[in-house]
């Protein structure tokens, strides 16, 4: 089991090693990094009872199921939403520094599936800031939808 785990990872990582070929341009691998990477989230969710109906929703499930970084789910979920702006217009471009990001966050993400290993949280600019509290006012108006007297509940 570990060394096919093993086996399927290093397959991953010699498929985005050959993206690394200077002739292709940054927009065709980060495409196909966006490819990989649904394809790693459909592969992972295939066998839950649940449906998901949409690839965010595969992938929010797995970073969640697996513990992944937020600063790396944020990078993939990045991935996902830059390659839908770049098939909408042949103008669009990605960066270099882009393309890097992706690719290590989809590395990272394939480590924690398949050779469980826990990326640690990184200070980038994708690492949401930290949440700050705001006093509640005196009075809070809110509205009782059901009342469930058994089990002590207002809803």
């Amino acid at each position: 089991m570990w060394t096919d785990k093993l086996h399927i990872y290093n397959e991953i990582r010699a498929e985005v090693e050959h993206l690394e070929s200077p002739s292709l341009p940054f927009r065709h691998k980060y495409e196909a990094l966006s490819h990989l990477l649904e394809r790693l989230c459909y592969e992972h969710t295939k066998d839950e009872p649940m449906q998901f109906p949409s690839f965010f929703a595969r992938l929010v499930f797995l970073a969640r199921k697996h513990r992944l970084a937020v600063s790396v789910e944020n990078r993939l979920h990045k991935l996902r939403r830059s390659t839908v702006f770049l098939q909408k217009d042949e103008r669009n471009r990605i960066s270099q520094n882009e393309w890097r990001q992706a690719r290590s966050a989809l590395l990272a993400f394939a480590e924690c599936l398949y050779l469980n290993r826990r990326p640690q949280e990184t200070d980038d600019e994708y690492s949401p800031p930290p949440a700050t509290t705001t006093p509640l006012p005196h009075n809070v108006r809110v509205c009782v939808v059901n009342h469930l007297p058994e089990k002590k509940q207002l809803m």
